[in-house]
């Protein structure tokens, strides 16, 4: 009689099986909390008519078919269908959904809403829960856990799962900077299987040369330098052109476009300066570098391979008791020798485009 009964009972419920766990290779997410009433709604993936389920309670596993309706896909827990679950072992997997769909579950006096979990995430590392004390109890799932608060009735969804944090791949390989090399030397141009990155440049300025330090320090993008007062004085500012880490070679051999490597050597570059004064009438306009007002402005603008200088000395008609007028002096330095960029950067960037910078520093009255 017994066997008898088990046959009924599998010819009533034909997608039921006792006592076994069925595999769902397919199964791309999963209800993570499968207890009690309740229910989800999911978008069907591409081209997929029908989305299959598989749910194990206990030592009972279903698995059947949803229809797709209106491009939506839903599915409720309840008795009259016989997929509420009951126990805290519950699991819910579906095969044939996009990502964004979500679940809800129905308690006495409460409901809760959570996401669906993609099925690819639920090896990824648990966070552990706070204990909140006896006042709520909490029911592990996949990948979220089930909270009640046992004076009030409510609940909640806690998801558990942590994202996958992105992969330390260590510094990039970049291209060697350090020239071609001899057979006397270490160094060597790597230029295969490494990163080119844009050949971009970055034109360093240099200020007035501390007169106790012997040094220069950088002058930050805006920055300014201050106009000498004293008759026979002068300051003046360096402009060089360096690389910006990527894609740059130098022709000395131990020499590197970085901008700070020690011991690099700055890219060789043209040069080009303008000048916009602030404030001033026109009899003391500034001409571009070379007009007939240049120095008069007290500015002059020398240039070498590697860089361009600019000195400033003291001008009354700029700075006086009476006068108190700044001038802008703006350079543009552009590589020029080709093999101080690699091929393939020259190639797919011309020498006016990621090979030029510009930096602008303003001389001011003390």
């Amino acid at each position: 009689m017994k066997q008898i009964a088990i046959a009924l009972m599998l010819c009533v419920l034909p997608g039921t099986a006792f006592a076994q766990d069925l595999v769902c290779g397919g199964c791309d997410h999963v209800v993570p909390i499968y207890k009690g009433a309740g229910g989800f709604i999911g978008t069907p993936a591409a081209g997929v008519d029908e989305v299959t389920f598989v749910a194990s309670c206990g030592s009972v596993t279903t698995t059947g078919e949803i229809p797709v309706q209106a491009d939506t896909v839903s599915q409720s827990f309840n008795r009259d269908n016989g997929l509420r679950c009951d126990r805290d072992d519950g699991t819910f997997e579906i095969a044939g959904l996009e990502d964004g769909g979500w679940y809800w579950v129905n308690d006495t006096w409460s409901s809760a809403i959570g996401n669906l979990i993609a099925a690819d995430v639920l090896d990824n590392e648990p966070v552990e829960i706070t204990d909140p004390g006896d006042s709520v109890s909490i029911s592990a799932g996949m990948g979220a856990a089930f909270l009640k608060h046992t004076a009030s009735g409510r609940i909640g969804i806690l998801p558990t799962i942590l994202p996958v944090p992105e992969a330390d791949l260590g510094p990039a390989n970049v291209c060697d900077y350090t020239g071609a090399g001899t057979t006397a030397s270490p160094y060597r141009r790597e230029t295969t299987n490494c990163a080119l990155g844009d050949g971009g440049t970055v034109l360093r300025v240099l200020g007035p040369e501390d007169v106790y330090a012997g040094e220069r320090s950088p002058i930050s993008p805006g920055g300014r330098v201050l106009r000498p007062v004293a008759t026979d004085a002068s300051v003046d500012v360096k402009f060089d052109l360096w690389g910006n880490g990527t894609g740059h070679f130098t022709s000395a051999e131990t020499g590197d476009a970085r901008l700070g490597h020690e011991g690099g050597t700055p890219l060789t570059a043209t040069f080009t300066a303008s000048y916009t004064a602030g404030g001033v009438d026109a009899d003391t306009a500034v001409d571009a570098p070379g007009g007939t007002s240049e120095s008069a402005a007290g500015l002059s603008i020398a240039t070498a391979a590697n860089v361009a200088t600019l000195t400033i000395t003291p001008n009354d008609d700029y700075c006086s008791e009476d006068n108190d007028y700044s001038v802008t002096v703006t350079i543009t330095a552009d590589a020029t020798v080709p093999n101080e960029v690699t091929p393939a950067i020259v190639e797919l960037n011309p020498p006016t485009n990621n090979r030029a910078a510009a930096r602008s520093v303003a001389v001011v009255c003390p």
